[in-house]
């Protein structure tokens, strides 16, 4: 009954978003904006989408500490995100704990693990590149209404870092114990992961991928609003994937073409023009997810068959 509520309030918050991003739109103003986008620049963003899928395989393989070869962690993420497009509560995301198990022969327990530290890292990155761009570009955080949004992950980084400070430094402490409401076996892999990447060479390793992964991603941005601005490409990207913490529907619809109208149009840009430069970067990240990622999960199912 909790996961259907889940769900239910997923698909009204992103239905709540589509109809805020719709009123007062010019329909026509956005087909014409679409058509003038360059089809070389929406599939050379493509393919540097893609590209960024290499470094989440590479990153996803030191976390597991090399248990697993290169073509399975990057085919995981493909898969995974290809998933999320379609089945609500990221169910990729659970697919992809079967799919390592199943395909690079990882304990189930590992793999939940690393798919929550992948989660930890890439919000430790997409925060420190926009708390950089509020920075560089002289912005107010107050004027975008993200102010007790920005407060609350701040808050939460900073109560992760007491922790693996704690566990890093008190192994002794059986910390898992102390968190019954856990799964104790997932919980104490995670708490061991931690302690790997705290004292090992891989943790520095993995914050740089990551770093990596978001900045690649922010070129599709880039490319897709024609050169105009890599600072701007960077926001806008960020707020996105800051926003995406908020429960919504499949592929993000909705709150996607919200936060893209919302920023861009504070950069000059009209609400019809915000409006079809974020469905572009959509259904680019849509369509290429969906080409390649489910292929993909063809083919390892056909295997397994």
């Amino acid at each position: 009954m909790k996961k259907k509520l889940a769900i239910y309030f997923s698909y009204l918050v992103s239905a709540v978003f589509l109809y805020m991003t719709l009123r007062g739109i010019d329909y026509s103003e956005v087909l014409k904006s679409l058509k003038s986008f360059d089809a070389e620049l929406v599939l050379f963003a493509s393919i540097i989408y893609l590209f960024s899928f290499l470094f989440r395989g590479f990153r996803l393989k030191l976390i597991l500490d090399n248990e697993i070869d290169n073509k399975v962690a990057v085919s995981s993420n493909l898969i995974a995100y290809a998933l999320n497009n379609f089945l609500p509560l990221k169910g990729g995301d659970i697919y992809k704990i079967y799919f390592l198990k199943k395909h690079g022969n990882v304990r189930k327990s590992v793999t939940t693990a690393s798919v929550l530290i992948e989660r930890l890292f890439d919000l430790v990155a997409v925060l420190t590149i926009f708390l950089l761009m509020i920075y560089f570009l002289n912005l107010d955080a107050a004027t975008w209404k993200i102010t007790s949004l920005v407060n609350v992950v701040l808050v939460m980084f900073l109560l992760l870092a007491i922790m693996l400070f704690v566990v890093s430094r008190y192994k002794h402490l059986n910390i898992e114990k102390l968190l019954k409401f856990a799964n104790p076996d997932s919980l104490h892999v995670f708490m061991d992961c931690w302690r790997k990447l705290l004292t090992h060479k891989h943790f520095a390793s993995v914050l740089f991928l990551s770093l990596l992964i978001w900045l690649i991603e922010g070129l599709v941005f880039y490319v897709v609003i024609g050169y105009d601005s890599m600072s701007l490409a960077l926001i806008w990207m960020s707020t996105l994937a800051l926003s995406f913490v908020i429960p919504n529907a499949p592929g993000n619809i909705g709150l996607f073409e919200w936060v893209s109208i919302f920023v861009l149009t504070r950069f000059g840009f009209g609400e019809e023009q915000a409006l079809s430069t974020g469905l572009m970067v959509h259904a680019l990240q849509f369509t290429t997810l969906g080409v390649v990622g489910l292929i993909l999960f063809y083919i390892y199912k056909k295997r397994v068959g």
